[in-house]
């Protein structure tokens, strides 16, 4: 089984519900992209539309702020060229101009990033110099003085450094150890170093394996070159993120048999950000505040002098807070395993209840939880079956009976990314109180001949489905407005809506198949554009004038049943015996009652 390596492509956000705290993490994510400014950088490839290497870097970080300044603006991030002939930084190190020291994005730092994207390689190399040799060890160093200088606590440090040259300082072992030694002490001080490369022919193993923070990573994530700026922007967002997890929680197996897990979250609702109240006169933000006073005095009162009360049997029964908090805990928090059932029988797509969630095992809590976690796996996937469990985040919330679907790692055949991570999907099993049955009404059965026409246009619209490619269009212009306002554009971009059919492409490919299948199966004036007309329900004997013998009237006049049939009944039965058939329900069945 391939080693328990960290998934970058967990979202680390919350989830719906009660459970949906994310571990806080105080500080603030910081990121520093360093950008090598060799000659090689500022050449388009002639099968690449794409623009030069060094604008699409540029047009990356420039979407990655414009992606914070609306998700996440408290980010710290830092934007750094070297091999530049010209140098700006404290150390005053050479070839080294630090353009964006760590701040948070904002509007002008778009903009610049935007202007370096747009410029020639003459402009810059006028406005900064390029193709110059400079120190690894240095630009380490650079970047550790720039965090040392922000005066904001950081959660998490980042370098990224997109270069060319595989090998920079050749055969100069002295100038090799120096960057080595750097790195270390980077690392040391918890700050993560990635190297990306736009060079076809990068070897990874040459000189940067001992300077990034992962030194088992597969070499062929670096050596294929990055394509597309997409493929950059989606690389960077993941490289930048930092992944937290829901909790941290026990994975008891039995008596004694104990490990530690993580809970992440793979998919989450998208929403939008929350409003702020602000000051109208000053803009500034304010908070709200509630106080609970008494009745008759109006005094504040504090949360020992309030009481929860409930009425049981026409008592009220008063309870403390601490009485309160003390009945909702239940049994502690953490997975408890209940035993194992077969997948098939134990997993029932009708019966998902919310979104799943995964586990990951946390070495860092319990020594071995990797190796008990991994050997687990591996047999659920050898029995094909799923580990029943109960579980609660935390002590006050109740507990939940979950399945562990078990997943292999899976990894790119081409690049070697991970594509799938090693681990336990959490799927939440209803209550036996949930479940409904529904009774639904028979359907006669389609004729084979309409079922084959379906068949055949629906073969035609097959097409693979991956949720990456379809945006939210409301949460898109969302977006889209508001960096307009931050960017004081004249007008904001256009959101393409990738839900809205393709009707051409539809009608190219089963125009035919679907015109023979509405013609077998739909009347030769079916419009499905016109709504259909549906006739009134009529009431009980009204519409079709039920015709009720005078012996029948009789027996419901001696049974006092005649206040059961309806108006248009009474006034068809007074016609019938030359009674006068206008007035109230009660005056005709008076009139009718008197005839007899």
């Amino acid at each position: 089984m391939a080693d328990f390596n960290f998934y970058d492509n967990l979202a680390d956000d919350d989830n719906e519900g009660e459970e949906s705290g994310v571990l806080n993490v105080p500080g603030r994510d910081s990121v520093i992209v360093a950008v090598d400014c060799c000659q090689e950088m500022f050449q388009s490839s002639p099968d690449s539309e794409d623009g030069t290497p060094f604008s699409r870097v540029c047009e990356a970080v420039k979407d990655l702020l414009r992606n914070r300044i609306i998700c996440n603006d408290s980010e710290l991030h830092g934007f750094v060229l070297f091999g530049t002939e010209k140098h700006s930084n404290p150390s005053d190190f050479k070839n080294i101009y630090i353009v964006q020291d760590l701040d948070t994005p904002s509007a002008a730092r778009i903009e610049e990033l935007q202007t370096l994207e747009e410029s020639a390689e003459e402009v810059i190399e006028k406005e900064y110099g390029v193709n110059h040799p400079c120190l690894i060890s240095e630009l380490l160093w650079c970047c550790t003085s720039m965090f040392s200088r922000c005066t904001l606590k950081m959660s998490s440090k980042t370098v990224i450094i997109l270069t060319w040259n595989d090998n920079p300082h050749k055969d100069d072992r002295n100038l090799q150890n120096r960057a080595k030694t750097k790195a270390k002490d980077l690392i040391e001080q918890d700050t993560v170093i990635q190297v990306l490369s736009f060079n076809p022919s990068f070897e990874y193993a040459t000189f940067y394996r001992s300077i990034v923070s992962d030194v088992d990573i597969d070499t062929r994530l670096v050596e294929n070159p990055i394509d597309g700026i997409k493929d950059l922007y989606d690389l960077l967002l993941r490289k930048c993120s930092k992944q937290r997890s829901l909790a941290g929680v026990s994975f008891k197996l039995a008596d004694n048999v104990e490990l530690a897990v993580r809970v992440y979250t793979p998919v989450r609702r998208a929403t939008k950000t929350s409003s702020v109240s602000i000051d109208p006169k000053t803009n500034q933000g304010v908070i709200m505040k509630s106080n609970f006073v008494e009745k008759d005095t109006a005094e504040i009162l504090m949360m020992s002098d309030i009481k929860y009360a409930q009425t049981w049997g026409g008592k009220s029964i008063s309870f403390e807070h601490e009485e309160l908090q003390e009945m909702k805990r239940f049994s502690g928090s953490g997975l408890r395993l209940l035993g194992f059932k077969p997948r098939d029988k134990a997993l029932k797509v009708h019966q998902h209840t919310r979104l799943s969630q995964f586990l990951y095992p946390n070495e860092q809590s319990v020594a071995g939880s990797t190796k008990l976690f991994a050997a687990m796996l591996r047999k659920c996937k050898e029995r094909n079956v799923v580990p029943i469990c109960s579980f609660s985040f935390r002590d006050n919330i109740p507990p939940r009976v979950v399945a562990l679907l078990p997943q292999e790692e899976q990894l790119d055949s081409d690049t070697g990314e991970q594509l799938h991570p090693p681990g336990f999907y959490v799927i939440y099993t209803p209550f036996s109180e949930d479940i409904r049955n529904i009774d639904v009404p028979e359907t006669p059965e389609p004729e084979v001949d309409n079922v084959v026409a379906a068949e055949n246009f629906i073969k035609k619209l097959k097409f693979t489905f991956r949720p990456s490619n379809f945006e939210n269009p409301a949460l898109q212009t969302h977006y889209r407005n508001l960096e307009a306002m931050a960017l004081e554009k004249d007008e904001p971009d256009t959101v393409e809506d990738f839900t809205l059919p393709n009707m051409a492409r539809i009608h190219k490919k089963a125009g035919d198949l679907i015109e023979q299948f509405k013609g077998q199966v739909f009347p030769a004036d079916y419009d499905p554009t016109t709504k259909a007309t549906g006739t009134k329900r009529k009431a009980a004997g009204g519409a079709e004038k039920k015709q009720i013998s005078t012996s029948e009237v009789e027996e419901m006049v001696k049974a006092g049943r005649l206040a059961k049939l309806t108006v248009p009944v009474l006034k068809e039965i007074c016609k019938s015996r030359g009674l006068n058939p206008s007035g109230k329900k009660n005056d005709l069945m008076q009139a009718i009652i008197a005839s007899f």
